[in-house]
C-alpha cells in the first residue's frame, strides 16, 4: 500500500522539469519536497495528482497503475490535494465549501453535510461553518482548503506550501493538525520552504534540483548532506 512515482518525466518545450524522478509514500508517513524554485516540486504535485500527464514513467495507488486516469479518478481513488494560492468560494458559507468536496464521494445532500461537518471538526473549523468564506482569516482559509480535500476522503494528500504566510504560532497549529492527520492513517507529501517545519514535521526529507532527486533520507540526514547545503541550504545551521 503506497503512493508511487516510478520514474516520473515530465517536459516543457526544451525544460526538462522532472528527470526520472521516483518516489514513495506509505500510508501515515509524512514526507517533504524540498528544493530551490524552478526544481520540479510543485510539477511532481501537479503529476502525482493527474493535473499534469507525464511524460515518462508511472504512477501508482495501492498497487494500480492511475497514470492515464484525471484528476476526477484519481481524486475518488484517493489521492486529494491542495494549493499554494487558497481560493475559496467566497460568497458560500465555510459549510458549502467542504460540502462541494464531499460531492465527490457522496450524492446524497445529507451524506455530504455530515462529511463536510466531520472535516470542518478535523481542522477546527466546526463553530465557522456557517460563516462566509471571505470573512475567514489567513490561517481559516488554509484549514478550509484542508478541509475540503479532506472531505473527499482521501488516502493520499499532497499539500502544497500550506503554511506559507502564516505566523509562528499559526504554523504550530497547523503541524499538530498535519501530524494528527498522519496519526489517522493518512499519508501527507508537503511541498515546504520553511527548514523549520521541515525538521520537526516531515519523517523523511526528498531534494530536487534542476528537476532530478539530489538526496532522501531523514531531515537530520538532509540537513548534513554536503550537495544539498551547496544547492539549497547554504552554508547555514538548519537544525534548531
Amino acid at each position: 500500500m503506497a503512493l508511487v512515482a516510478e520514474k516520473v518525466s515530465k517536459r516543457y518545450s526544451g525544460l526538462l522539469a522532472l528527470d526520472s524522478v521516483s518516489l514513495e509514500l506509505p500510508p501515515g508517513r509524512i514526507l517533504a519536497l524540498i528544493g530551490p524554485n524552478g526544481a520540479g516540486k510543485s510539477t511532481m504535485f501537479e503529476v502525482l495528482s493527474g493535473m499534469r500527464k507525464a511524460d515518462g514513467g508511472k504512477v501508482v495507488l495501492d498497487g494500480t497503475d492511475v497514470t492515464e486516469l484525471p484528476p476526477w479518478q484519481r481524486c475518488r481513488l484517493g489521492i486529494a490535494r491542495t494549493f499554494q494560492v487558497v481560493r475559496p468560494l467566497a460568497a458560500m458559507t465555510v459549510l458549502d465549501n467542504v460540502k462541494v468536496g464531499a460531492f465527490v464521494r457522496h450524492h446524497d445532500a445529507s451524506e455530504a453535510e455530515a462529511v463536510a461537518r466531520e472535516a470542518l471538526e478535523q481542522v477546527g473549523l466546526a463553530d465557522r461553518a456557517s460563516q462566509l468564506a471571505r470573512s475567514l482569516t489567513l490561517l481559516q482559509r488554509k484549514q478550509l482548503e484542508v478541509a475540503r480535500a479532506l472531505a473527499t476522503q482521501p488516502r493520499y494528500l499532497l499539500l502544497d506550501e500550506c503554511f506559507a504566510g502564516l505566523r509562528a504560532a499559526e504554523q504550530d497549529v497547523s503541524m499538530q493538525l498535519v501530524r494528527r492527520l498522519a496519526d489517522q492513517g493518512l499519508g501527507l507529501i508537503l511541498v515546504e520552504h520553511s527548514m523549520r517545519i521541515v525538521m520537526r514535521l516531515a519523517e523523511e526529507v526528498m531534494v530536487l534540483h534542476h528537476g532530478k532527486k539530489l538526496a532522501q533520507g531523514t531531515p537530520a540526514q538532509i540537513a548534513k548532506n554536503p550537495d544539498v547545503r551547496a544547492a539549497y541550504l547554504g552554508a547555514r545551521d538548519v537544525v534548531g
